[in-house]
């Protein structure tokens, strides 16, 4: 009994593990497309943005107005979403949730990654980028 509740164990943790690395792949590269933050009181703001993901790394760029504002640092994927941990320094001269950071909902069709995050303490609104990899 011992050596077939082991036997599951290993395979649950093999199985785990196998899944975090196979999503990794499933990201790694550079994507491009727009960013588009949309506020509740029907304020929109949309630019471009790349996102480039190396292994557990990721590297975001900004636009000028700081929609969006960048970000760099680690990931780690779960099964629907994806959390980012930026760690750069930040001046306090814009809205920090315009940073790629935090938790995102992630979709991924093929070569389009769709990130979305609802925001808001003061400006409340749902933050999107829709991405397709580059070649």
């Amino acid at each position: 009994m011992k050596k077939i509740l082991a036997l599951c164990l290993t395979l649950i943790v093999l199985t785990a593990s196998t899944c975090k690395k196979e999503n990794l792949a499933l990201v790694t590269g550079t994507y491009s497309g727009e960013f588009t933050v949309v506020y509740e009181d029907g304020k929109t703001h949309t630019n471009p943005v790349s996102v480039t993901f190396t292994e557990n790394t990721y590297n975001s760029t900004a636009s000028e107005d700081r929609f969006p504002a960048g970000g760099s640092g680690t990931f780690t994927l779960d099964k629907n979403s994806i959390s980012f941990s930026d760690e750069h320094m930040w001046t306090a001269d814009f809205d920090w949730a315009l940073i790629l950071n935090g938790k995102y909902d992630y979709q991924l069709k093929g070569k389009t990654l769709i990130l979305s995050k609802k925001i808001g303490e003061n400006l409340k609104g749902t933050m999107t980028y829709t991405l397709t990899k580059d070649n």
